[in-house]
C-alpha cells in the first residue's frame, strides 16, 4: 500500500496533504485503542479470562439474542426435547467447528470447537442425533451422499437441515459474481433441501449459517419446511442456538438485511454503488461479452430505504413464539421543521454544504412517541420495537420509501404490557438531494412501529410537516 501512495505521489494524484489528512484519521483511531499508552488493565488481561463460564455465556446468549425466526408454519419450532427420540441433523454446514472458527481469532477455549451437531449431541441424550452431511461442503454439487440424508430424514422424529456459506464462499477478496454464486443456495444444497424436504416424515426445519443474505424462497415456499430460524455465522459458539430450538428462550432477534431474489445479482453490477433505483453506467454482471457490448443493467435500489421489488425477507422481519399487540399512547400530529431548516442553513453557512449536520445539533425533533407493547400469546419473550417514518413522495424521484429513526429491545412477560419510548431526530425528517444536499421538506409523514408482514406487532400514524 505504501508503495501505492508513493507511486500517486510521484505522478501527482495526491498531495502530502492529502496523505497527512489520512495518517490523523488512523493515528486518531489508533488512539483511542490505547495503542501508545503505557501498558494497563487491558493489557494486562489474561487471554484465559476470555474463557471463564461468564464469558462463554455472554458469547453463546449473542447468539441466542440475535436468532431471527424467518419462518414457523403450524409452530414447527421449538422443539420437544422430552419426546424427542430420533432427530437427523443434516448439511454441510451441520458440522463446520474449526473450519469456520480460524475466522474468529483461531484458538479456542480448551480446543472445543463447537458446531451446530455436537451442541445437539452434547444436549440429547446419546444416541439420539444421526448425522449425514448430504454434500461434502456448501459449493460442492456431489449429490452422492444426498440418498443418505434423505434416508436419515425418513426414519427420524424431527429433521435439522443445516445450509448456508462458509469460508469458501464469503471472505475478503471473493467478489460475488452472478447470482447462482453470489446469492443463492447451491445447486448441491437445492438438491439436499428437496430431497430431504420430499423424505422426511413431518416437515423439516432448516438453519441458516451464512453471512451472505441468500435468497431463501426454495425453502420459504416449500410446505415440508417447517421452519427457517437464521443465525447468521456463530461460528463455535452454537450452543447460544440450543435455548430458541427447545423453546426456553424464545426468539427476538431481526433481520438486519434486505434479503433480495436471486435475480437481484444480475439486475446490477458490484461496481454501481448508487442506493437510488435507475439506470446504471455498468453493464448488467450475467453479460459474458465485451463491456462495450453488454447492455447496461437497471438498479432496482438498494436497502430496505429504496428498494423496488419484493424482497424475500424484509428488512426488521421477525418471528416469536408469542404475539405482541402494539398501541400509540403518545403520537403527536404535527412537527415544525423550521428549526432544522435553521440547521441546515447554519450547516452550510460554517461548510458551505448542507450535507451532514451533526448530530448533537439535531438531538431531538421535539416529538416523542410512546407505544404500549403487550404480550398476547402465552411465553415470556422479548421484543424489539423498530420506529420508521416514511417521508411525503416516498419512493418518487429518490425518496425513500421509510427509514429507521430508532429501536428499543424489551421483555415482556405472558399477558403484560411494557412502555417504549421513541424519540426521532431531527435529522430523521432531513431528505438528502441527489447532489448530496440535504433539504426539510413539509407534508403528511407516516411514523410506523414493527414490520406490518410480520404479522406481528405494528402500528402507524399520520404527521404532519410544515416549515
Amino acid at each position: 500500500m505504501l508503495g501505492y501512495a508513493q507511486s500517486a505521489l510521484d505522478k501527482k494524484l495526491i498531495s502530502e496533504d492529502d496523505i497527512d489528512a489520512r495518517l490523523k484519521m488512523l493515528f486518531r483511531v489508533r488512539m483511542r485503542l490505547a495503542h501508545f499508552d503505557p501498558p494497563g488493565p487491558l493489557q494486562s488481561i489474561a487471554p484465559s479470562e476470555v474463557c471463564t463460564a461468564h464469558t462463554i455465556a455472554i458469547a453463546e446468549d449473542g447468539v441466542t439474542q440475535g436468532a431471527n425466526l424467518v419462518k414457523n408454519d403450524q409452530k414447527a419450532l421449538p422443539l420437544r426435547k422430552e419426546t424427542l427420540k430420533k432427530l437427523a441433523v443434516l448439511g454441510p454446514n451441520a458440522n463446520l467447528g474449526k473450519a469456520i472458527s480460524s475466522y474468529y481469532g483461531g484458538n479456542n477455549c480448551a480446543g472445543k470447537y463447537n458446531s451446530i451437531l455436537t451442541s445437539l449431541q452434547a444436549a440429547l441424550p446419546e444416541g439420539t442425533v444421526v448425522y449425514e452431511a448430504g454434500v461434502p461442503s456448501v459449493l460442492s454439487n456431489d449429490t452422492s451422499g444426498v440418498a443418505a440424508a434423505a434416508q436419515a430424514a425418513k426414519s427420524a422424529d424431527e429433521t435439522i437441515l443445516v445450509l448456508g456459506t462458509d469460508l469458501t464462499w464469503s471472505h475478503e477478496e471473493y467478489d460475488a459474481v452472478g447470482a447462482a454464486k453470489a446469492i443463492s443456495l447451491s445447486p448441491g444444497q437445492l438438491a439436499l433441501l428437496t430431497a430431504v424436504a420430499g423424505n422426511a416424515s413431518k416437515p423439516i426445519i432448516v438453519l441458516t449459517l451464512t453471512a451472505t443474505p441468500l435468497d431463501l424462497t426454495p425453502a420459504l415456499i416449500n410446505p415440508m419446511v417447517g421452519a427457517i430460524l437464521h443465525l447468521g455465522q456463530p461460528s463455535v459458539q452454537t450452543n447460544g442456538a440450543l435455548p430458541i430450538l427447545f423453546g426456553e428462550v424464545s426468539p427476538a432477534g431481526r433481520a438486519i438485511q434486505t434479503v433480495y431474489p436471486a435475480e437481484y445479482g444480475d439486475m446490477i453490477s458490484i461496481f454501481d454503488f448508487n442506493m437510488r433505483p435507475g439506470p446504471s453506467a455498468w453493464p448488467r454482471p450475467d453479460c459474458a461479452g465485451p463491456a462495450a457490448s453488454c447492455p447496461r443493467g437497471t438498479n432496482p435500489g438498494r436497502t430496505y430505504r429504496f428498494y423496488t421489488g419484493k424482497p424475500v425477507v424484509e428488512f426488521g422481519h421477525g418471528l416469536s413464539y408469542t404475539s405482541f399487540k402494539y398501541t400509540l399512547v403518545r403520537a403527536p400530529s404535527f412537527l415544525s421543521l423550521a428549526p432544522l431548516s435553521k440547521l441546515l442553513a447554519d450547516t452550510t453557512a460554517r461548510t458551505g454544504a448542507s450535507h451532514f449536520p451533526r448530530l448533537s445539533d439535531a438531538a431531538t425533533s421535539g416529538v416523542s412517541y410512546l407505544v404500549n407493547v403487550t404480550n398476547i400469546g402465552s411465553m415470556d419473550a422479548d421484543d424489539a420495537v423498530l420506529g420508521f417514518v416514511t417521508p411525503p413522495g416516498a419512493g418518487k424521484d429518490g425518496v425513500p420509501l421509510k427509514s429507521l429513526f430508532g429501536f428499543e429491545r424489551v421483555h415482556v412477560p405472558a399477558g403484560a404490557t411494557v412502555a417504549v419510548w421513541l424519540y426521532p431526530a431531527l435529522t430523521d425528517f432531513a431528505l438528502t438531494r441527489a447532489d448530496g444536499t440535504r433539504e426539510a421538506r413539509a407534508g403528511k409523514y407516516m411514523v410506523s412501529f414493527g414490520v406490518a408482514a410480520s404479522g406481528m406487532g405494528y402500528v402507524e400514524a399520520p404527521l404532519e410537516a410544515s416549515l
